[in-house]
C-alpha cells in the first residue's frame, strides 16, 4: 500500500499597458491545490496483476472552489507471455495556462483580433479507459474512450457588433473520443525493419454556452503511419529511414481541418568504432504537412493560409570517453504561455 498528500500554491501576478494610453491593468491570481491519496497493488503468481489508487483534490481560485475524485484501476492478465491482456481506467484533471485566465485583452493584426482572456475558466477532468491486447510480443491493438468535462481550448469568434475577432478559451460541454489502434511491426530478412500503425477516431464536441452560436459537432477521421529503417551497409554501419503519416479531414470546435500528410526521410552513418553519428535528414519532403483550416458555420466565415516549408539538415555527433549526458529534473512550464 502507498499513501500520501501533498499541497500545491500558485500565485500569479500579471500587469499590462500599452503606450500612449493612461492607465495600467493589474491582476493578482491565486490559487491552492491539496491532494491526499492511497493506492495498492496486488499480484497471483505473476498471472494476474492488479492496481487500484483513489484520490481526494481539493480545488481553490478566486471563481473556482471544487473537490474532485480521481480512481485509477490497472488489471494486467498474462495468459502466455506471448498474449497480454492489460485494461485501464483513469481520471485527470487538466488545468489553463495562467495567461488564459486574466482577465487582459492583447491585440494583433492591426488591431482586429483580440485576444481576451477568460478570468471564469474551469480546469478540465478528463476520463480515460482502454484495452490492449499485446500478441507476440511485439503486435499491439488498443481500444478505447475519452470523455472530457469541462474541455477548453482558443477558438475565434468574428463579433458582430463591431469589425473584430476574438480569441479566447472558452469551457465546452464535453469532449468524448472513442478509438481503435493497431501497431503492426514487421522484419523482412536483415535488411527493412517496418512499422506500420492504424488509427481510427471518434469524435464528439458540443458547447451549448459559444457565443451565440451553440455547436453539436461529430466526425470520424483516421491516420496511416508508416516508420520504415533499410540497412544499407552492415559493415559501415549505413543506413536510411523513411516515415510518412496520411491523416483524414477532421474537425476542432467550429474549425473544419482538411487533411494532410507527410515524408520525413534521413541517412545515417555510424562510424570511428561508433563513437560518432552522421545524420543528413529532409522533413517534409513533399511540403504537405501543414493543413489551412477554415471556419464556415453558422455566419462565421474565416480562411487561414500557413507556409509549409521542406527542411534539411545535417547534424554530427561525436562521443569522448564514455560520455554520458547529466539528467536534471525538468522544470514544469505547461501552464505558461510560449
Amino acid at each position: 500500500m502507498n499513501y500520501g498528500a501533498w499541497y500545491k500554491q500558485s500565485l500569479n501576478h500579471s500587469l499590462q499597458s500599452y503606450r500612449n494610453q493612461a492607465g495600467v491593468g493589474y491582476l493578482r491570481q491565486r490559487e491552492d491545490i491539496i491532494n491526499v491519496y492511497m493506492g495498492l497493488g496486488k499480484s497471483w503468481n505473476n498471472k494476474f496483476i492488479l492496481d487500484v489508487s483513489l484520490a481526494a483534490e481539493y480545488y481553490h481560485s478566486p471563481q473556482w472552489h471544487q473537490w474532485n475524485i480521481y480512481p485509477t484501476l490497472n488489471m494486467t492478465y498474462v495468459h502466455t507471455p506471448s498474449n497480454i491482456w492489460v485494461m485501464g481506467f483513469s481520471t485527470n484533471r487538466t488545468y489553463p495556462e495562467y495567461w488564459a485566465m486574466n482577465n487582459f485583452t492583447m491585440y494583433s493584426n492591426g488591431g482586429y483580433d483580440e485576444i481576451t482572456g477568460n478570468p471564469y475558466l474551469k480546469p478540465a477532468k478528463s476520463y480515460q479507459t482502454n484495452l490492449v491486447w499485446i500478441l507476440k510480443n511485439k503486435y499491439h491493438f488498443v481500444a478505447g474512450f475519452n470523455y472530457v468535462d469541462d474541455y477548453f481550448i482558443q477558438t475565434p469568434y468574428q463579433r458582430s457588433d463591431r469589425l473584430a475577432k476574438t480569441f479566447r478559451y472558452v469551457n465546452f460541454n464535453y469532449q468524448q473520443q472513442a478509438f481503435m489502434q493497431a501497431v503492426i511491426p514487421h522484419r523482412f530478412g536483415s535488411w527493412l525493419d517496418a512499422r506500420l500503425t492504424l488509427t481510427g477516431v471518434w469524435m464528439h464536441e458540443k458547447c451549448n454556452d459559444f457565443y451565440d452560436i451553440p455547436f453539436d459537432r461529430a466526425i470520424l477521421f483516421g491516420m496511416a503511419q508508416m516508420s520504415n529503417v533499410i540497412t544499407l551497409s552492415t559493415k559501415s554501419d549505413l543506413s536510411l529511414t523513411v516515415d510518412g503519416m496520411l491523416r483524414s479531414r477532421a474537425h476542432q470546435a467550429i474549425y473544419d481541418l482538411p487533411g494532410s500528410g507527410n515524408i520525413d526521410i534521413g541517412f545515417r552513418w555510424q562510424f570511428w568504432k561508433k563513437q560518432a553519428v552522421l545524420h543528413v535528414f529532409c522533413n517534409d519532403l513533399l511540403e504537405t504537412s501543414s493543413i489551412n483550416p477554415r471556419i464556415d458555420f453558422k455566419g462565421q466565415y474565416v480562411n487561414m493560409h500557413f507556409g509549409c516549408y521542406r527542411e534539411l539538415g545535417v547534424s554530427l555527433t561525436v562521443k569522448f570517453g564514455g560520455y554520458k549526458a547529466k539528467k536534471n529534473d525538468a522544470i514544469n512550464t505547461l501552464r505558461f504561455r510560449k
